[in-house]
């Protein structure tokens, strides 16, 4: 292997920078910053799609000149309402004329069911864009067995299932422990978006328990001044309640994120969310997943994570903390360990520089930053205020 392959990182335009950046969905910066962990020691550069476009319009070899290889991660890239930005990251990609690496790329159908139902025209598009990584002399890896399926029905033979590398992030080790706390120290956060809702008896039943909302935290957090009446109205009224008892967390970037779940000493994950749930399994902290699309549950199947499929957990009737204690995540730890050596040996095998799971000086490296403090931002102070006086007269009003 050369150990001294330049590398490009692309990252998604949602991505500022991988390490130290301003990121708009919590789950693009879980498993964009552990791409980011598994090469930082190498001769690697990162970079956005919109830098890497700038420097294509000055220099139209500018990759082909300065690297050796191109390392991207995409989630569901395959997606109907994503043909648009598929043909344009197809059309990026065509112009680096070096092997290009796809981590972790998967379908979703926005269904649970493991059924296709794409339009031929997004078919050709992902026909395309798999022939193109393929023809460059690169490769992909896929989050689980349907896309696996998909793209062998596409034509696609022998590609390799890796699940989601983001959870490879604390290295071969990672063990999720059978022990558990008692009911008095039992503080969960749960995850979702919008659209999805978490029963409402679970935040009254554990008073301690935070949420992190994908679609709106941001807002809540660092961009207050944003959360208009019309807007915080369109809200739900568990999350305005939640912000008002001080239960949102999140942050823009990574080590701070993890730093407040630390801070608030969180032991069990539970929601909606892929990666609301796997920064827990990083940490070694149970998690249960109740998969909204096949997206989130082919990576639950792949690694056998406990999921509403997989147990007969009923979320609107049985005990939060009793499905707690009752999850058994042996076959997660033995199946975590396969696909970690697999991923490892799917690295060498391609001949690409890394340093996986040299977990402890990449964490050294993310608190060394010094990152602003947001919460002391008299602008954002004030913001806060404002939002909460609109929501209590919102409150007041319904």
């Amino acid at each position: 292997m050369n150990k001294n392959k330049r590398i490009l990182f692309v990252t998604q335009e949602s991505v500022v920078h991988p390490v130290q950046g301003d990121i708009i969905n919590s789950g693009d910066f879980v498993y964009f910053t552990a791409g980011a962990s598994f090469f930082y020691k190498q001769n690697v550069q990162y970079l956005s799609e919109h830098e890497v476009r700038i420097h294509l319009y000055k220099n139209a070899n500018y990759v082909k000149d300065n690297f050796d290889i191109v390392i991207t991660m995409h989630s569901d890239l395959f997606r109907e309402s994503y043909y648009d930005w598929l043909t344009d990251v197809t059309e990026l990609y065509s112009r680096f004329k070096v092997p290009i690496y796809v981590l972790g790329v998967c379908l979703n159908t926005l269904e649970v069911n493991y059924e296709v139902n794409f339009s031929e025209r997004l078919n050709i598009a992902v026909k395309k864009f798999v022939s193109l990584i393929l023809n460059s002399g690169g490769d992909l890896t896929l989050r689980g067995s349907f896309t696996q399926y998909y793209l062998e029905k596409l034509g696609f033979k022998n590609l390799f299932v890796s699940g989601c590398p983001s959870l490879f992030m604390r290295g071969e080790n990672a063990v999720i422990s059978t022990k558990r706390v008692d009911k008095d120290s039992f503080n969960p956060c749960f995850n979702a978006n919008a659209a999805q809702n978490i029963p409402s008896r679970f935040y009254e039943e554990y008073p301690k328990s935070k949420y992190v909302d994908q679609d709106y935290y941001l807002d809540f957090m660092y961009e207050p001044w944003k959360l208009t009446e019309d807007r915080l109205k369109k809200i739900r009224p568990i999350v305005r309640k939640l912000y008002l008892q001080d239960r949102l967390i999140g942050d823009k970037n990574y080590a701070m994120w993890i730093k407040k779940i630390q801070k608030e000493e969180v032991n069990f994950f539970y929601g909606r969310k892929l990666h609301g749930n796997i920064v827990g399994l990083q940490y070694n902290i149970p998690c249960f997943i109740v998969p909204i699309d096949t997206r989130v549950r082919e990576v639950c199947d792949f690694y056998s994570i406990p999921n509403i499929f997989n147990t007969d957990f009923n979320e609107e009737k049985d005990d939060l903390y009793e499905l707690y204690k009752s999850l058994d995540f042996s076959e997660f730890n033995s199946k975590y360990k396969q696909s970690y050596k697999a991923f490892e040996d799917y690295l060498e095998k391609h001949g690409i520089p890394n340093n996986l799971g040299d977990s402890t000086d990449y964490f050294s490296l993310l608190n060394s930053f010094d990152y602003y403090d947001f919460e002391n931002d008299e602008r954002v102070i004030t913001a806060k205020k404002r939002a909460i006086s609109i929501i209590e007269k919102i409150n007041s009003e319904e």
